[in-house]
C-alpha cells in the first residue's frame, strides 16, 4: 500500500472504479523539465487533469472527484461538515508526519473523529488514509482505539478496495 497525500486520490479513484494513470517522477529532473508543459495554474507535483479541467492540491482534487463520482454530500451543512473534517484529517496527517520524519520520540494521541454521515463520500476515504498511516507509524495507538482498527478493516474489505 502506498501512502501520502495522492493515496487518498487513488483509493477514491479505484472506489469509483475510475481507470487513471498514476504517473510518478522518480527523477526530480523529469519533473522539473515538464512541469511547465502541463498547462497547470501552480505546477505541484500532486496533480489532476480531467480533460480541460486542471488541480492542483489534494483537497481540491478530492472535492472534485467526490463530488463528481456521487461521494459528496448533499446539503450545504452536510458539504460544509465534510470540508472541516477534511482540514482536521489534513491537520492529523501534518502531525503524523512530523513524528515520522521529525526529530524526537513524538508520541501519537489520535482524537476520535466524528464525520457525521451515513453513506461512504471522500472524506471516508481521507480519514482511511490518515488512520493508516497512523496504524503504521503508531499501531500501539490503534490499538488503544478499537474503533479505528474496525474502521480500517470495513474500508478495507470494501469490495472496491480489496480487488
Amino acid at each position: 500500500m502506498e501512502w501520502g497525500r495522492g493515496q487518498s486520490i487513488r483509493l477514491l479513484l479505484k472506489y469509483a472504479g475510475i481507470q487513471f494513470t498514476d504517473k510518478g517522477y522518480a527523477n526530480p529532473m523529469d519533473w522539473n523539465s515538464g512541469k511547465f508543459t502541463l498547462g497547470l495554474d501552480y505546477p505541484n507535483i500532486l496533480y489532476y487533469i480531467d480533460h480541460d479541467l486542471k488541480l492542483i492540491q489534494s483537497i481540491a482534487i478530492m472535492r472534485y472527484l467526490g463530488k463528481k463520482h456521487g461521494l459528496s454530500a448533499i446539503s450545504e451543512p452536510q458539504r460544509d461538515v465534510q470540508y472541516m473534517a477534511a482540514q482536521q484529517l489534513q491537520d492529523v496527517l501534518q502531525g503524523l508526519a512530523a513524528i515520522m520524519y521529525g526529530p524526537g520520540d513524538g508520541e501519537a494521541n489520535p482524537r476520535p473523529i466524528s464525520l457525521a454521515l451515513s453513506s461512504l463520500s471522500w472524506i471516508f476515504i481521507l480519514a482511511y488514509n490518515v488512520l493508516d498511516i497512523l496504524r503504521l507509524y503508531a499501531p500501539e495507538s490503534v490499538a488503544k482505539h478499537p474503533t479505528i482498527g474496525q474502521y480500517l478493516d470495513i474500508f478495507e474489505a470494501l469490495p472496491a478496495i480489496k480487488a
